[in-house]
């Protein structure tokens, strides 16, 4: 039952906040002035990649037809990540339909090569995929950096965020070690530890 709901729930993430054009999603719906609509924040959409192949492979395991919509909305999802990568560094940008307006990410880019390498992993995403992943996990693994004493620290992850303007997003500062982007870094160390 909570299987269903979930992949229930993540379709109707996708009828209400995915853009027709693009297959990326907004933030939050319902989206008002204080969200502007062609603004995709990375690190929301990188949750979602994780989330949507999550509920994939949990459908392949028990041998069961996934919704359509969710195959639909996570497959244009994923063409959009691949899409915007960043080609010199493997990263991605943290309003992704602005590349070069701001600046590259850490904890989206870990969410996005675990959600991907998750995908090829259970037959969901083409294999092509695997060049992606790498990509992205060198750029990550490229914002690890060792303090005064050795121990690793993980920096570009972009501050706690809510809803915004692209303005807003654009000036979320930039930290270290903050737990989401760490646990973010964790899962896919362990996902695509595996390819």
């Amino acid at each position: 039952t909570w299987i269903a709901e979930g992949a229930d729930q993540a379709v109707i993430f996708a009828e209400t906040m995915q853009d027709a054009d693009t297959g990326w999603m907004v933030h939050a719906y319902p989206f008002g002035e204080d969200q502007s609509p062609d603004t995709f924040w990375a690190r929301g959409n990188g949750w979602v990649v994780l989330a949507t192949h999550e509920l994939l492979r949990i459908h392949r395991v028990r041998g069961e037809a996934p919704p359509a919509a969710l195959l639909d909305a996570t497959a244009r999802l994923s063409d959009a990540v691949l899409a915007a990568q960043d080609p010199a560094t493997g990263l991605f940008w943290t309003v992704l339909n602005r590349p070069g307006d701001t600046y590259l990410e850490t904890s989206s880019t870990a969410l996005f090569a675990y959600g991907l390498a998750r995908g090829m992993r259970y037959g969901w995403r083409d294999p092509s995929v695997r060049d992606a992943v790498r990509a992205a996990m060198d750029g990550v693994i490229a914002n690890v950096r060792d303090d005064a004493e050795g121990r690793p620290i993980v920096g570009g992850i972009s501050g706690p965020t809510t809803v915004g303007t692209y303005d807003y997003y654009a000036g979320v500062p930039v930290e270290d070690d903050l737990p989401y982007g760490l646990g973010a870094v964790i899962l896919a160390l362990t996902e695509v530890s595996g390819l």
